[in-house]
């Protein structure tokens, strides 16, 4: 699968300079294509060389004073995601408190993690619910990960292959996850871009978005890049891995286009991914 996507991503790359390609991988499949194409490969650690800030400039965010509802909502995720132990789902009155949290702190100028976590305090005056996320953000604000989300950011993403290896946060499983969800911030310059055609490539991403919120988180991604002149690619060892993810149906119904190599078993499983029996025989 790696050799495959390495292929496609290759000549795409190839075809026009204004074609770019953010990778997020465990493990190195992407380091030989990043050296081909100059690209800048990143072994993401816990450490303050790796801190940036998730919530990109209100420039990118307002237009004409109006807030884009998908990165407001895919940002209110994100800090769900934070907050969130596995299993649990943000409710509607949460989603809105959180909106209104990000939507406040902008209202006063750039924003970090910290600003967002200050507009919850005040909201838990009036919406006690508030007060369980500014709680949950001391660990990602004054805590051990603050150094990593609670300052600007210190990437330069200007390459046209960028790929984020997280293994080196194999020990952190609630961090990697983050990470992953947060890259789309990172990259969100490169997406707004509409001059340019971007391929967001994930590689065995499915357990990042294995519940409720990072379903939502994954859509969400999905439906941002498409309407940015993007793609993203989904890629896993086999059928059971996507089918058993809580994001399964939202991957499925946004992917136009599937690949499928070689299996040895798992055959009966392609009928929901969608394809016919002639495609399944074949």
């Amino acid at each position: 699968k790696s050799f495959t996507t390495n292929y496609i991503l290759s000549n795409f790359l190839a075809e026009s300079d204004k074609n770019h390609v953010v990778v997020i991988d465990v493990g190195g499949s992407y380091r030989k294509l990043a050296q081909s194409f100059q690209g800048a490969y990143l072994e993401v650690r816990l450490a303050d060389e790796f801190g940036f800030n998730p919530f990109p400039p209100s420039d990118q965010i307002m237009e004409k004073g109006q807030f884009d509802d998908d990165a407001v909502a895919y940002l209110s995720l994100l800090i769900s995601r934070m907050c969130l132990g596995d299993g649990h789902s943000v409710t509607v009155e949460q989603k809105g408190l959180l909106e209104r949290a990000i939507k406040g702190a902008y209202a006063k100028g750039e924003v970090l993690l910290q600003n967002v976590r200050e507009e919850l305090a005040l909201l838990a005056k009036e919406q006690p619910a508030a007060k369980m996320f500014a709680d949950a953000l001391e660990l990602w604000t004054a805590g051990m990960y603050g150094r990593l989300f609670n300052r600007p950011g210190t990437f330069d993403i200007n390459k046209r292959l960028v790929v984020f290896d997280l293994q080196g946060l194999e020990d952190h499983p609630e961090l990697q996850s983050v990470y992953f969800f947060v890259i789309r911030s990172i990259i969100w310059d490169k997406l707004m871009d509409r001059s340019l055609k971007k391929i967001i490539a994930i590689d065995e991403g499915w357990k990042f978005f294995n519940d409720d919120v990072g379903a939502e988180l994954i859509e969400n991604l999905y439906r941002t890049a498409r309407k940015f002149n993007g793609a993203v690619f989904s890629i896993s060892q086999s059928p059971v891995d996507f089918l058993e993810t809580r994001a399964a149906k939202a991957i499925i119904a946004n992917s136009y286009i599937k690949y499928i190599l070689k299996l040895t078993k798992g055959h009966e499983l392609l009928s929901q991914f969608d394809l016919n029996p002639n495609e399944i025989e074949a």
